[in-house]
């Protein structure tokens, strides 16, 4: 792909995700590479500029008091892509342009102003001054010059000097003023080409051996002066574009608000359609949730007032549940009582307010611990662990005998379409609707079974969880203890609709719900070959492949090292996972071994370890320490 034609399509380049980053890598191998302004046969030939730099170094040598570097002796060629060059471009080895001038550690850092600042990258790159010294044997660097990131996850990253003492992950680039300007492009080129293309793995440290012995293409120096404007004006360019980005992006909740409301208003697959038109208007979790809000007020289906009222459903479900007492197949359940007072929002005339226990069984599995079995006739234990995906994953859970499943089935038996709902920890409103026949067991999970499936209509109720679930996990977030007791969800208020009423809004919740993921998998697709399409126009510019690697679960930037140890053992696997692990590891871990053993994503695990230690499981963790990872 030409230039012009790189630039034909700018407009969708820049606007695919991550876009404005592949801009700029283009603007920059189109630099280096004579691609960005044109050649003038005019201009003096880059070979006519060696000797010039040559004597320019020997004096910045010999003005600092530098000792002159040896030249590497492994000279490698110059590979054969780069050999052709434009008209009047040199290929220069890069030790005839510069060399780099090492920085080191003083004996001594303080706090409070000194002689010297303490420059590391983020004195230079934030302008942050942490330390200072009065070593006087470190290297010094000036505003004059350009420092290079030598260690650590930004190895290769170039940045303007200051006047301090530079630290011991840094390099001064010792190289005539001069040539400055161009050399900073060709190292941001570098940066920018290596952190694209490794899909976040990181450059531990910059091989400067191999850097100095590679080559360079050097323009003649009126055309670097031309190359330099050219870039710095692109590169406001896409500073702005930044900026638009970011101003559309705090918009963006403005404009998906008025189009949820509008799709509040009137909740048809066209309106939702229209949520999804724009790019960025639309938040799918959100949709889902307005969804399942509107279902259960009411305000999803037409009403029918021959389909009879709530009333009547629950005057039924009464008799039933009486019943079911009369014959000891079920326990009276004393609830708080309802308070009309207290009523959560307004519900259509022919729908009523109940206590979910009256409107289904609420019981949990049982709350003790089994011993394993390995008979050929043991029964899986399940609990909220091993839901996926809104199902039952057997495959690993705690197996116990036969015995001890049929105890257990006594007060807590699933059945199909029966709802195994979590009341605890990270993964708290996480459920299951049983699809299968299976025998198993269940522990420490919420079991919602039905007095009559034809009047408490099993999708109604997963609308119902699924709305609470929405809720508990906003509070989880937020910082509440995510805990929910039998006795809570006994006593919740539900809104009941007639049973016919109860199917259709089953109908039209499934219909849209089925749309939004259909949506939202088209808007993924959308996103995905938009970023396709800026990468393959950057690679037939640049004649580079891009081979995005694997990734595997995300790590936080920074991880706490310290040891988590166990306090007392606990009482209830499930209820204290951490502590569990601990009990089974002598007593203690590292904070992180601990997190990837418990297979929580992070933020549950941390909800998790503060839950524990202040139920008296884990011990105060001592004083952390802060490490960076190297996102390899």
């Amino acid at each position: 792909m030409s230039p012009e034609a790189f630039l034909a399509n700018f407009g969708h380049v820049a606007n695919a995700p991550g876009g404005v980053e592949k801009l700029r890598e283009c603007i920059l191998f189109a630099a280096i590479n004579g691609m960005l302004v044109d050649q003038n046969s005019n201009d003096q030939p880059a070979s006519g500029l060696l000797d010039e730099i040559a004597k320019a170094k020997q004096k910045l040598i010999s003005g600092k008091g530098l000792k002159p570097p040896r030249r590497s002796k492994e000279q490698s060629n110059p590979p054969a892509n780069q050999i052709r060059v434009p008209n009047g471009w040199e290929m220069v080895v890069n030790h005839d342009l510069f060399f780099l001038r090492k920085g080191k550690k003083p004996k001594t850092l303080i706090n409070t102003a000194s002689k010297y600042p303490y420059l590391d990258i983020e004195a230079l790159d934030r302008e942050h001054i942490r330390r200072y010294t009065d070593d006087e044997k470190c290297p010094r660097s000036t505003s004059k010059d350009l420092v290079i990131v030598c260690d650590g996850s930004r190895s290769g990253l170039i940045l303007n000097g200051r006047d301090g003492v530079i630290g011991s992950t840094l390099a001064i680039v010792e190289t005539p003023e001069f040539l400055q300007p161009y050399l900073k492009i060709l190292f941001l080129e570098a940066f920018q080409r290596l952190n694209s293309t490794m899909k976040g793995a990181a450059i531990p440290h910059l091989d400067t051996k191999t850097l100095l012995s590679s080559y360079t293409k050097l323009p003649p120096f009126a055309e670097q002066k031309r190359i330099v404007e050219k870039v710095d004006a692109l590169m406001a360019l896409c500073d702005r574009l930044e900026e638009q980005q970011r101003e559309r992006a705090e918009l963006r909740p403005i404009l998906a608000t008025a189009t949820h409301t509008r799709f509040t208003e009137n909740p048809t697959p066209e309106t939702l359609r229209a949520c999804f038109a724009e790019p960025g208007h639309a938040n799918p979790k959100e949709l889902r949730k307005t969804i399942l809000s509107l279902a259960l007020r009411g305000e999803l289906v037409a009403r029918d007032l021959d389909e009879g009222s709530g009333h009547e459903v629950l005057e039924k479900l009464k008799r039933i549940r009486t019943s079911m007492i009369a014959d000891k197949k079920l326990r009276k359940i004393r609830l708080n009582g309802f308070n009309k007072t207290d009523s959560p929002y307004r519900i259509p005339s022919n729908w009523i307010w109940a206590q979910l226990n009256d409107f289904i069984d609420v019981r949990d599995g049982t709350h003790d611990s089994p011993k394993n079995s390995s008979e050929t006739d043991s029964v899986p234990l399940i609990t909220s662990k091993d839901f996926s995906d809104g199902k039952i994953n057997f495959s690993n859970a705690k197996r116990i005998s036969l015995k001890d499943h049929l105890e257990i089935s006594k007060r807590s038996k699933v059945d199909r379409y029966d709802i195994l709902f979590s009341m605890i920890g990270g993964n708290i409103g996480n459920q299951v609707m049983v699809q299968c026949d299976a025998e198993f067991s269940v522990k420490n999970v919420a079991l919602f079974k039905y007095y009559d499936k034809e009047l408490s209509l099993p999708g109604f109720l997963k609308i119902y969880f699924e709305h609470l679930a929405f809720g508990l996990q906003q509070k989880a977030i937020g910082g509440a203890q995510p805990f929910v007791s039998l006795g809570q969800l006994r006593n919740l208020y539900i809104a009941v609709p007639p049973t016919a009423e109860q199917r259709r809004i089953v109908a039209k919740v499934d219909e849209l719900i089925a749309l939004v993921d259909k949506l939202e998998q088209q808007q993924a697709r959308r996103e995905e070959m938009a970023a396709a399409f800026a990468q393959a126009a950057v690679s037939a510019l640049t004649g580079t492949e891009f081979k995005p690697k694997a990734e595997k679960m995300k790590a936080p930037k920074t991880e706490l090292i310290s040891m988590v140890r166990l306090r007392a053992n606990p009482d209830d696997e499930d209820t204290a996972p951490l502590a569990t692990l601990l009990a089974a590891n002598n007593g203690e871990l590292e904070a992180k071994t601990l997190w990837q053993r418990s297979g929580l994503a992070i933020e549950n695990f941390y909800q998790q370890l503060k839950m524990e230690i202040a139920a008296g499981y884990l011990q105060q963790p001592e004083e952390a320490k802060l490490r960076e990872l190297s996102n390899k």
